[in-house]
């Protein structure tokens, strides 16, 4: 099932729509996105609907990755970068099998090299990204930010447009406080992308959106 590049909103197909984990995990991707009229995730078991996102959108993230992979040395920690890679976070405190997963995809995500599925490669994300839009940035900045932080994904990075959402505004960088628990603003990146850690890197936004600003 390819989310990937697709934000998901609290739209929900005609009646109300769910799957257990296992029948998640199970089934073809292609079947279920059939099954379901398009690209979906789950949220406590509900069957959520994804919204093609701009050609902008696609861009940030795949020149994003790329300047990553560029950055990246031998002599780095091994790592690889994911835009379609769905995450299994902890399931929802229900009795029923149906009203309890959660399966999200982050737009982008920086993992530990090595042969991971949808249910491990939580613990092993030492960097995840989403790129707002109007339709989801209530979830971006507030749900997903709670959601990353409480299971321990060290760094958070939140793409903003300007308004007129073809170039790169600023880019808030959330790193874990103390109780590892809880993100608190780091940095916020303007002109460019400035990261130490997990992978070492100094972008403008020009090589990040493709758009070249006037001096």
């Amino acid at each position: 099932m390819d989310c990937c590049r697709r934000k998901c909103r609290l739209w929900i197909p005609a009646g109300e729509q769910r799957l257990t984990a296992e029948e998640f995990l199970a089934a073809d991707p292609g079947d279920l996105a059939a099954r379901f009229g398009g690209p979906f995730e789950l949220v406590d078991g509900l069957v959520v609907r994804c919204q093609a996102q701009s050609r902008a959108h696609d861009r940030v993230i795949h020149l994003l990755r790329r300047a990553l992979e560029n950055a990246h040395t031998p002599n780095d920690p091994c790592l690889d970068t994911e835009s379609d890679t769905p995450v299994r976070f902890p399931d929802a405190d229900s009795a029923h099998a149906d009203r309890r997963a959660n399966f999200r995809f982050p737009d982008f995500l920086v993992i530990d090299c090595g042969r991971w599925d949808a249910t491990t490669v939580l613990p092993h994300i030492r960097m995840a990204v989403e790129v707002v839009s109007p339709d989801s940035i209530g979830d971006d900045t507030e749900y997903k930010r709670k959601l990353y932080a409480c299971t321990g994904i060290p760094v958070y990075l939140v793409v903003h447009f300007a308004d007129y959402r073809e170039t790169v505004e600023r880019i808030d960088e959330f790193r874990l406080d103390w109780s590892n628990k809880r993100y608190g603003l780091h940095r916020e990146h303007w002109d460019g992308l400035v990261l130490d850690e997990p992978i070492k890197i100094r972008s403008s936004f020009t090589d990040l959106d493709g758009v070249r600003r006037e001096k």
